[in-house]
C-alpha cells in the first residue's frame, strides 16, 4: 500500500469514527428520553388508575411500559453495535500510531497497520445489522429485566389492588339541628 492510499484510508477511518461518535451521542440522548417518558407515562397511568378506581389503566401501564422496553431495547441494540464499531476503529487507529512510533524498529507494526486498514469494512450505516426480536434476549443490559419487568409487575399488582380493594366511602355530613333551625 502506498503512502497516499494509506493516508486516504486513515482519513476515511477518522471520518467514520466521527460519524460513529455522533451516532452514539444521539443514541444515548434518545435512550435517556425514552426512559424518562416511560417512567412518566407509567406513573401517570398508575396514579389515575388509583384515583379514578380504573383497574384497566393499571394494566395499560403494564402494556405501555413493556412497549417502552422494546423501544429502549432497540435503541440499546443500535448503541451496542455503534460502540463495538467505535472500538474497532480505535484499534485500527492505534495500530497506525504504533506503526508511526515503532515501525522503523519493527516492520511488523507497519504490516499490521496496513492489514487493519485494508481489511476494514468501511461504512458505519451499511455495517449496522437489522434488529431482530431475538436480539431482545441477547442484550447484556439487565435494566430490561429488572427495571421494566419490575414496573410491569407493579402495574399488574396495582390493577389487582384497584380491582379487589373497595373504594373508600366518604361520610356525608348529616344536617344538624342548629343548621335547620331558623332565626
Amino acid at each position: 500500500m502506498n503512502g497516499d492510499e494509506q493516508r486516504e484510508m486513515l482519513r476515511l477511518v477518522e471520518l467514520e469514527y466521527a460519524r460513529t461518535t455522533k451516532f452514539i451521542e444521539g443514541s444515548v440522548g434518545i435512550t435517556t428520553s425514552v426512559r424518562g417518558w416511560a417512567i412518566t407515562v407509567w406513573a401517570a397511568l398508575i396514579g389515575v388508575s388509583f384515583t379514578q378506581r380504573l383497574w384497566a389503566l393499571a394494566l395499560l401501564a403494564a402494556i405501555t411500559i413493556l412497549s417502552f422496553a422494546v423501544v429502549d431495547a432497540y435503541q440499546s441494540s443500535l448503541y451496542a453495535q455503534a460502540l463495538l464499531r467505535a472500538r474497532t476503529l480505535e484499534r485500527i487507529t492505534a495500530k497506525h500510531f504504533d506503526a508511526l512510533a515503532r515501525g522503523k524498529d519493527n516492520p511488523r507494526f507497519i504490516a499490521e497497520a496496513d492489514a487493519a486498514l485494508a481489511s476494514n469494512k468501511y461504512g458505519f450505516y451499511s455495517n449496522l445489522q437489522a434488529f431482530r426480536w431475538r436480539d431482545l434476549f441477547h442484550l447484556r443490559y439487565r435494566i430490561f429485566l429488572v427495571a421494566y419487568g419490575t414496573l410491569a409487575l407493579v402495574a399488574v399488582i396495582c390493577a389487582l389492588l384497584v380491582l379487589v380493594i373497595p373504594a373508600p366511602t366518604i361520610p356525608t355530613p348529616s344536617p344538624t339541628a342548629s343548621s335547620s333551625a331558623g332565626p
